[in-house]
């Protein structure tokens, strides 16, 4: 029940690893109460009853030999990234996705065979997580 934003890698840690053991996405109340600091970038904290609305999101083929292809949709001035996570938790690299573009082709060659988390963000909130297998 803690905001990992403040009380640290931990908890993330503990929500991607029983979001593996559940096979679908846990939501929890967000204890967040506002915008803090993570690793550098601004995050947003959402009130724990709020839903994002639905957006598009594709990333294929999953699993992958090592490239992938986007599918979004961005809208001048709006901001998309594709956060990629080891098992841990730990920040594997983030992708500025461009605005007013609808999909990219992404090389994960420099990834090793295993299972990564991803998150999809759009104007800074999280609007899809799931998870990419690397098989070579």
């Amino acid at each position: 029940m803690q905001c990992p934003l403040s009380a640290g890698n931990s908890v993330y840690q503990a929500r991607a690893i029983l979001y593996l053991f559940q096979g679908q996405v846990v939501e929890f109340p967000n204890r967040c109460d506002s915008v803090s600091s993570h690793t550098g970038h601004q995050m947003m904290a959402l009130n724990g009853t709020e839903k994002p609305s639905s957006v598009e999101f594709k990333l294929y083929p999953n699993p992958t030999d090592g490239n992938v292809f986007l599918e979004y949709s961005l809208k001048e001035g709006e901001s998309g990234e594709l956060a990629i996570y080891d098992i841990t938790g730990k920040e594997i690299t983030k992708i500025l996705l461009p605005e007013g573009s609808n999909g990219m082709k992404v090389s994960c060659d420099y990834l090793s065979n295993g299972v990564y988390l991803y998150h999809y963000s759009l104007n800074g909130q999280i609007r899809k997580t799931g998870k990419i297998t690397i098989i070579k």
